[in-house]
């Protein structure tokens, strides 16, 4: 992976402005683009970058990404050293738990409007209660 070969995304704002929470803080006050580029640039970068690709090749890093909890796809992807299927299974199992997220809001939101309409039924219920 090459400075040259990331130009074109490294100049899409959109994508450097997603970007940006995850790039590590400079002394400097960069533009976003200037720092993502800086960030891909440097050594210690290029070297995760180096040891990733290796253990990816290796078909040893499926039992790791197992742990990590990254999907059965992203699992059988690392084990056979398959670097596309990998980020591939990334971007579905980011889309699943997007989903799923939602799925587990929408229950929430029902669950407490169900108890607002049993709280109001208990009260309603009172209201007919013979008082001695």
């Amino acid at each position: 992976m090459t400075a040259e070969a990331l130009q074109p995304i490294l100049t899409n704002d959109d994508f450097v402005d997603k970007l940006r929470p995850y790039l590590p803080a400079t002394a400097e006050e960069l533009p976003p683009t200037e720092q993502l580029r800086g960030t891909v640039t440097s050594p210690q970068f290029q070297q995760a970058v180096s040891l990733f690709s290796s253990a990816l090749q290796s078909g040893q890093l499926g039992p790791l990404i197992n742990q990590f909890g990254l999907g059965e796809d992203a699992v059988l992807a690392a084990s056979s050293c398959d670097m596309e299927a990998f980020i591939k299974a990334l971007g579905k199992k980011k889309e699943s738990d997007a989903a799923s997220k939602k799925v587990e809001e929408k229950k929430s939101e029902k669950k407490s409007s169900e108890k607002g309409e049993d709280k109001d039924k208990d009260k309603d219920d009172d209201d007919y209660m013979a008082v001695d």
